[in-house]
């Protein structure tokens, strides 16, 4: 009997006169839990399930193929709850019924090459030789995954870069909503760095640039890399925010309003949101509420403005692009997906597609091609880990870190903590609640060897407070976190 990881009953899909028995497992109470990775059973059928979509509307994706001959019968079915949706019909036995009656739900099935289908997206399955028909396949443990996850991320190893935008050109991107748990982030994957060094590289150098990319989200990026990253991403982000501006009353003629007010307005030098507000009330805009952050985003989103220097208030600036970012023109469309997938990969590595998609925003269906063309090409491999696959740079660009008893402080809202749909391989699940406390919060953490032992927090009047999961840092001992506290403080003071 082989198995899925899923939770309902056992149930047999019957093609080609040949039965293929599959006992489905999984957690108790939880039918529709995303599963991100492929379980492979045997050399004749494998399963995969991955999430498609923006981010908070995506549809959970269930694959089914059975080899035929030389074919592969792809049997796809969407596994969302959707409202007035009868639940029987949204369970993996309409996969049964779209193989043996036609589609009930979803698509399928299709017919396809089995080479192709097993080599295609993040579901590849492979033999427990370590081969997946031809292609060579590195066998990691699970610590041996996050370490490499850890050394990717640059939160492990000994390459620390001393400067932020070094740190910046190996990880790509670091989240950015909280600027200072981001400055603290940079500091995480250097060596000798400052936050003045930080803010100096996004104001005076000009090296580094804060705005809206994966996801919508802030992130800080190389400047050099920020203009085709707007490109390949914005135009989503527009189209999923004109809701929004309809609710908060922006019609054509207010969008172009204020974006000829922020122009005009910045051509003077850097301004604050605030004072840009000011300006939009002057001009007979509705300056309320969130109207002003919705005209400053999409100004950017457009590539009119671009966060500018940080003043010594903390307060955040805006200036015009133009006059602010580097002539780049860059990779655009399919090679732009190519540049980000391998850039995620270098810093993230391994993941899946399903991985990739969801932290680009970016959605499956723009990136599978990208990921088959890489794989087929060598520019990424497989690897297996414990039984399950995931990608990664080959072999030689990513090599396989030992443990040493690598001890990190990340702050909150840490690139390792969300560059993945899977949390499980570094934390363990008797500490999500922890990391992850709600409210869209993820703390900042106490990081050895990729995985998360503890979590901390700064007070303002007893400086910082640990709080270890287990007494000894899973053997490491809690003192192995002197030198990390002396490094924030000397980050912070300097």
């Amino acid at each position: 009997m082989r198995q899925v990881y899923a939770q309902c009953a056992s149930w047999t899909v019957s093609i080609s006169d040949q039965e293929i028995p599959v006992e489905v497992v999984g957690p108790a109470g939880d039918p529709h839990k995303p599963l991100e990775v492929a379980r492979r059973f045997g050399d004749e059928a494998l399963t995969r399930t991955m999430l498609a979509g923006p981010v908070g509307q995506q549809a959970q994706i269930t694959t089914l193929l059975v080899r035929d001959g030389d074919r592969a019968l792809e049997l796809t079915h969407d596994m969302t709850e959707r409202p007035g949706q009868e639940h029987h019909r949204n369970s993996p036995r309409a996969l049964v019924r779209a193989a043996t009656r036609g589609p009930a739900t979803g698509v399928g099935p299709v017919h396809c090459s089995w080479e192709t289908a097993i080599g295609y997206g993040s579901g590849t399955g492979g033999s427990a030789g370590g081969t997946m028909r031809g292609m060579n396949v590195r066998e990691l443990g699970p610590s041996q995954a996050r370490l490499l996850r850890a050394w990717s991320q640059g939160v492990s190893g000994d390459l620390r870069a001393t400067s932020a935008s070094a740190v910046l050109e190996r990880c790509l991107a670091v989240q950015a909503q909280d600027l200072r748990a981001a400055a603290l982030g940079v500091r995480a994957r250097g060596s000798g760095l400052t936050e003045a060094d930080v803010f100096r590289a996004l104001g005076a150098e000009r090296s580094l640039v804060r705005g809206w990319f994966m996801r919508g989200t802030l992130y800080i990026v190389p400047a050099a890399d920020a203009g085709w990253l707007r490109e390949l991403l914005a135009p989503q982000l527009l189209r999923r925010s004109e809701r929004r501006y309809r609710e908060l009353g922006l019609g054509a003629a207010e969008l172009a309003l204020g974006e000829r007010v922020i122009t005009e307005a910045l051509a003077g030098g850097p301004l604050t949101r605030d004072e840009l507000a000011v300006r939009m009330k002057e001009e007979g805009l509705d300056a309320s509420g969130q109207v002003p952050f919705h005209l400053v985003r999409r100004s950017a989103l457009l590539g009119v403005v671009c966060f500018g220097p940080v003043r010594e208030d903390g307060c955040a600036t805006y200036v015009l692009a133009k006059d602010w970012l580097p002539a780049s023109a860059g990779p655009s469309g399919a090679d732009a997906v190519r540049e980000l997938l391998l850039r995620y990969l270098a810093a993230h590595g391994p993941a899946t597609v399903a991985d990739f998609a969801t932290w680009s925003g970016l959605g499956l269906p723009a990136v599978r091609s990208v990921w088959k063309e890489l794989l087929e090409g060598g520019l990424i491999e497989p690897c297996r880990v414990g039984g399950l696959d995931e990608y990664a740079l080959p072999a030689d660009a990513a090599p396989c870190p030992e443990p040493t008893g690598d001890v990190r402080l990340l702050p909150a809202y840490d690139n390792y903590l969300v560059g993945f749909t899977d949390r499980r391989m570094s934390v363990e699940p008797e500490h999500e609640r922890k990391v992850w406390p709600g409210g869209g919060q993820i703390s900042p953490t106490i990081v050895v060897d990729g995985l998360v032992r503890g979590v901390w927090r700064r007070d303002r009047t007893r400086g910082i407070a640990l709080e270890p999961f287990d007494a000894d840092l899973g053997g490491v001992g809690i003192e192995a976190l002197d030198g990390e506290l002396r490094d924030i403080s000397r980050f912070l003071a300097a």
